[in-house]
């Protein structure tokens, strides 16, 4: 997980508040959800760094949300296409 967060946001005190509190989301999200095994990269600009600690879990949360589901999604169409291909080339 990692976070690009420009100098258009704000000073480095919200920069890095707004920072903090993401890694605390995420923290507390992995606990209770698994974060699914991918690269994310969360971008952020401004009105970000004035969203309250629960407005900023419940974006992360339906972002979170929809990767998981992009990867499954993706995970069982490749999934399909495997199986078809091995029965496929099974007539041998």
């Amino acid at each position: 997980m990692a976070f690009a967060i420009g100098r258009t946001l704000g000073p480095a005190v919200a920069r890095n508040r707004l920072r903090r509190r993401l890694r605390a989301v995420l923290r507390q999200i992995d606990t209770t959800t698994p974060l699914p095994p991918a690269l994310i990269l969360i971008g952020a600009k401004r009105p970000a760094d004035e969203l309250t600690y629960e407005m900023i879990e419940r974006d992360v949360i339906s972002l979170i949300t929809e990767i998981t589901a992009a990867i499954n999604t993706t995970t069982s169409a490749s999934s399909t296409h495997n199986s078809t291909h091995n029965s496929m080339g099974s007539g041998r």
